[in-house]
């Protein structure tokens, strides 16, 4: 059975693809929690964000936006 050149295209791909997901995998930065200095019985609270990381820094980015508008509008009506 041999592709031809356009057939073949969206196996690689898909190939690619797949070793992307697997590297993203195994190469994911995941989340260290030390618990050495526990003792049976210690009690943990974890908590958690309402906001992600690129949210806020979305956000952050609005807000001097925001505050540069205002500020070039309050020069204007001067």
């Amino acid at each position: 059975m041999v592709l031809s050149r356009k057939g073949s295209s969206w196996l690689f791909s898909t190939i690619l693809m797949l070793v992307w997901k697997l590297l993203k995998k195994v190469f994911k930065r995941k989340e260290l929690v030390d618990l050495s200095k526990s003792k049976p019985g210690d009690k943990f609270i974890v908590e958690h964000l309402p906001i992600t990381h690129g949210e806020q820094i979305k956000q952050i980015k609005r807000d001097k936006k925001a505050l540069k508008k205002k500020r070039k509008a309050n020069k204007k009506s001067r």
